[in-house]
């Protein structure tokens, strides 16, 4: 053992002394392109959150309303400087919204995510021991409409909130405690992303899965969310269309 990790250590000598001594264009070169880096990010951070919720669900784990939510923060704090990690086309929406992102580059957002949340599904399923995809049929009940309205409004409204302010580093824990917080009083769990909407309607009929119907309907309730959000970010916590105004004239 002693061998083994003299000579790791010795490979990772040599290949930071490598890295460390090619050209800024060669290392340049050597990266992906922006925008691929940036939607790799927002796959990547969907495709775990998914998995974690399929996974964590099926294991019955008690800390589900705790690990669901620290594992979407850990993704956050992990790619938010590569994508600012919306991993949420809700959350795409509403900076589409507020010209935070140009249009074409959105929409490559949110088909990253979309794909993010199948993937996820799917790698959940494997954690269980089911390697296929299968759409979940059902329909929306009582409450449910109202909850994914209000998890999404609180859940972009914060993030709004936190980056008008430029308080980034507080959106990791922020969306985390929200998340604990609006699972334990909205009768869907908090759902509050179209991403994980779209993944969870294909996990069959396990505990977590969303039917077909009711994921039509979530995904409208959590659009109406966005339009709440931003609302409330531009006349509550923003100080109104005429603050709005100034800024930009600033």
């Amino acid at each position: 053992m002693p061998a083994i990790g003299a000579q790791m250590s010795t490979f990772a000598r040599n290949l930071r002394n490598t890295v460390g001594g090619l050209s800024p264009l060669t290392k340049e070169k050597l990266l992906l392109p922006v925008i691929a880096r940036k939607l790799l990010a927002e796959f990547i951070g969907v495709t775990v959150f998914v998995g974690g919720i399929v996974g964590i669900v099926a294991n019955g784990s008690p800390l589900a309303g705790i690990a669901i939510p620290i594992t979407l923060g850990m993704m956050i704090l992990l790619l938010g400087s590569v994508s600012g990690a919306h991993l949420n086309p809700a959350v795409t929406l509403y900076f589409i919204a507020k010209k935070g992102i140009k249009t074409d580059e959105a929409i490559l957002y949110i088909l990253a995510q979309l794909a993010g949340g199948l993937v996820g599904a799917w790698l959940g399923g494997l954690y269980s021991g089911v390697s296929s995809l299968q759409l979940n049929l059902g329909d929306i009940k009582n409450g449910q409409f109202l909850s994914e309205v209000v998890a999404t409004a609180g859940l972009v409204w914060i993030i709004g909130a936190l980056v008008q302010n430029k308080q980034g580093h507080l959106i990791a824990p922020s969306v985390a405690a929200w998340l604990i917080a609006a699972g334990t009083f909205t009768t869907t769990g908090a759902v509050a992303n179209p991403a994980v909407t779209l993944g969870l309607m294909f996990t069959g009929g396990t505990v977590q899965a969303v039917g077909a119907n009711q994921g039509l309907f979530f995904v409208l309730a959590q659009v109406v969310g966005v339009l709440v959000a931003l609302l409330g970010v531009t006349f509550v916590t923003g100080g109104g269309l005429k603050a709005a105004k100034a800024k930009k004239k600033k």
